[in-house]
C-alpha cells in the first residue's frame, strides 16, 4: 500500500498565508517604486524614499485626500463651467403665425390629394368622411412594395383589383418555385459533376 497522501493546494489555511504573502509583497513593491524626474516626465526607479525625492508639481493621493479644499495651482483663476444653452421664446407676430397656419394647411392639403390619388391608381378603398390619411399612406406603401416584389419575380398582376392576400400569397408562391429550381439546378450540377469524374 503506498502512504502517500495527498492534501488538497487550496484549503481555508493555506489560502490566508497566500493572501498574506502576496499582499506583503505587494505592499513591498510598492514602497520600493518612486519617481523621478526625468524631462518633465517620471521614471520609475527602485528606492525606498520615493516620496522625497518626487518633483514638487506631482500630487500623491494621500496629498489630494488631505488637501481636498486647498487651491491647486495658483494660475487658476476661476472654476470652469459647462456649456448651459440659452434658449430665449421668440414671440412670434400674427403675420407670421398666419404664414405658417397657411403653409401648414397648404403641405396638409397637398398630403392628402397626393393619398387620395395613390389610392385611386391602386383601387384601394377608404371611407371618404371617416379616413386615417397616414393609415391610408402605409397601406399604399405596402402594397406598392407588394407590386414591385411581384415584378421581380415576374408576376403579371392586374392593378384594377385590390387583394393584398393573394398577391402576398402569389409572391409567396412564386418564391418557393425559384427555391425548387435552385435545388433541382443544384441536383443536376451534382450529379453531372459525377458522371464527367
Amino acid at each position: 500500500m503506498d502512504n502517500t497522501q495527498v492534501t488538497p493546494f487550496f484549503n481555508a489555511k493555506n489560502h490566508k498565508s497566500y493572501e498574506e504573502l502576496s499582499v506583503a509583497q505587494a505592499m513591498s513593491r510598492l514602497n520600493s517604486v518612486k519617481f523621478d524626474e526625468y524631462n518633465g516626465h517620471g521614471r520609475i526607479i527602485n528606492n525606498n524614499n520615493y516620496e522625497a525625492t518626487m518633483p514638487d508639481k506631482v500630487i500623491t493621493p494621500k496629498g489630494a485626500m488631505q488637501g481636498g479644499t486647498k487651491e491647486l495651482s495658483n494660475n487658476i483663476k476661476t472654476v470652469p463651467t459647462f456649456f448651459e444653452p440659452q434658449v430665449e421664446k421668440v414671440e412670434l407676430s400674427d403675420d407670421t403665425k398666419a404664414t405658417f397656419a397657411r403653409i401648414g394647411a397648404r403641405a396638409r392639403r397637398e398630403f392628402i390629394e397626393e393619398q387620395t390619388a395613390r389610392a385611386y391608381q391602386y383601387n384601394i378603398p377608404y371611407d371618404v368622411h371617416n379616413v386615417n390619411f397616414l393609415e391610408l399612406s402605409q397601406k399604399i406603401d405596402e402594397y406598392e412594395e407588394l407590386l414591385k416584389k411581384a415584378k421581380d419575380y415576374c408576376i403579371d398582376w392586374d392593378t384594377s383589383e385590390y387583394d393584398p392576400v393573394y398577391l402576398r400569397q402569389e409572391i409567396e408562391e412564386q418564391e418557393r418555385k425559384v427555391l425548387y429550381e435552385n435545388d433541382d439546378l443544384y441536383a443536376y450540377f451534382v450529379h453531372s459533376r459525377g458522371l464527367e469524374a
